[in-house]
């Protein structure tokens, strides 16, 4: 029979002793007898601070975040410059979404602390987290004028610097990154992603290829080089590697997708529009797909299903301008001026 650590009433421990046990535990993954020592700390002096922060990580940690919330909010009021307490308590309004909230949190943590690379790190992802790109661009170069080397700002600034579409600083964060760990083939992939979108199509498909040399079953690398083989204008070669991703993952969406696109590239619609139903059954919100299962349903003459297909693509997004031009292509189509 185990027998539960007894609390700090019950060992006649003072609250200084108690939480030194309680934090012995905690270090060793004992949460349960560390919370019932907290607690029983926080029972005998409700606003010791240093049990409502302990207490406030445990619960932080088995995310428990309302728990962690009201604790950790009790502790800042009570130290509102104490380092620890307040990055635990943005974390935790981060967790709950409250990434206003965080933000605020984080400006007062960086406000006392401006070399603190994490902390600038932290304010910046919750920049990402509200859509201000152009800020967490910033941010992640101030904490990377800090920590050259820091391997977490490098890639959220890549993450940034994507949704701003600024590909050529993205790519030189990728080499950064290569510089650092030259062995990771995500980060291979991602510059080979960089290097297609900026036109670059050789030395993208030369980065697709030193990944599967290492990883052959890589599906998403087999169907990004398809993609830049298309560009190229190898169709046949392009079609291939979509199948290849297909055989070793039959309801890879993206692949079933790019693989329709080949296909209609090939002028032949039937077999690119059965590939387009198959990726939106995993898939269904997927404006790419809806939008390019229109076009198949064009070249076919379906013209009363592609403006259903268009429409059900404006439902996604009204001011989609594809979804658009496939409305009135069919439109004309069944009603010829």
């Amino acid at each position: 029979m185990t027998v539960k650590p007894a609390d700090s009433r019950r060992q006649n421990l003072n609250p200084g002793q108690a939480l030194q046990q309680g934090m012995a535990l905690h270090q060793q993954g004992k949460l349960d007898a560390a919370e019932r020592l907290y607690t029983g700390v926080l029972a005998a002096s409700p606003g010791l601070f240093d049990a409502q922060y302990l207490l406030g990580m445990l619960h932080l940690q088995q995310n428990r975040l309302q728990d962690a919330l009201r604790l950790l909010n009790s502790a800042v009021a009570q130290r509102p410059r104490d380092l620890r307490a307040l990055s635990a308590f943005a974390v935790t309004q981060a967790g709950l979404g409250r990434h206003q909230d965080a933000l605020a949190t984080f400006d007062k943590v960086v406000a006392l602390a401006p070399k603190d690379a994490d902390a600038v790190i932290n304010r910046a992802v919750t920049l990402i987290k509200l859509r201000r790109y152009d800020e967490a661009v910033a941010g992640f170069r101030q904490a990377l004028a800090i920590a050259p080397k820091q391997k977490d700002a490098l890639s959220y600034l890549f993450v940034a610097l994507g949704e701003l579409h600024r590909d050529e600083e993205a790519l030189t964060v990728c080499d950064a990154l290569l510089a650092l760990e030259p062995n990771n083939l995500d980060v291979v992939n991602n510059r080979g992603n960089l290097l297609a979108a900026l036109g670059r199509i050789d030395e993208a498909i030369a980065a697709y290829d030193q990944v599967l040399r290492t990883r052959p079953d890589d599906v998403q690398a087999l169907s990004n080089r398809g993609n830049a083989l298309r560009a190229a204008g190898r169709l046949d070669e392009a079609l291939a590697a979509h199948e290849a991703a297909l055989a070793r993952d039959p309801d890879f969406s993206d692949a079933l997708n790019n693989r329709g696109s080949v296909l209609i590239d090939l002028q032949r619609p039937a077999e690119a529009l059965d590939c387009f139903d198959r990726a939106l059954r995993f898939a269904s919100k997927d404006l790419d797909i809806v939008n390019n299962r229109g076009i198949a349903l064009l070249a076919l003459g379906r013209y009363g299903e592609a403006l259903e297909n268009a429409n059900r693509a404006l439902g996604i997004d009204p001011n989609n301008a594809a979804a658009l031009a496939q409305r009135e292509a069919a439109l004309r189509a069944i009603q010829p001026t």
